[in-house]
């Protein structure tokens, strides 16, 4: 399993929320049933990262190869190793520029989505 890269500094500006994991039915006589769907509770979080000057292209292309999959990262809430991978991918990430100064390379922050096991991965 790969790894979330070390220069890809993750803000604290981020959210959580637990995956749904019930299946609604909503019935003619305006009932609906809940079921349960999943056992394993699935978790995820909107993160930002801001990726150091020059290393752009770098980033993505970690995500073009690792993104899809799960990798292990540290979970700024708590400092812990999470399995998780990126909702669609590369695709998934959106990149804007943001400017150090004249004369000096942007540094870039990278918003996505990523979703994994509510666990952390020494215990999954």
């Amino acid at each position: 399993m790969s790894a979330w890269p070390d220069y890809a500094e993750i803000g604290a500006d981020c959210a959580v929320r637990p995956a749904p994991d019930v299946a609604r039915t909503a019935f003619d006589d305006g009932e609906t049933r809940q079921e349960r769907v999943h056992t394993a509770q699935t978790v995820t979080r909107e993160i930002e990262a801001w990726i150091e000057p020059g290393r752009g292209a770098e980033f993505l292309a970690w995500a073009r190869g690792h993104a899809h999959a799960y990798f292990a990262w540290t979970d700024p809430m708590d400092g812990r190793v999470y399995r998780a991978r990126v909702v669609g991918g590369a695709g998934g990430v959106a990149m804007r520029a943001h400017s150090a100064g004249e004369g000096r390379p942007p540094w870039w922050r990278a918003r996505m989505t990523l979703e994994g096991p509510a666990a952390p991965a020494e215990s999954s």
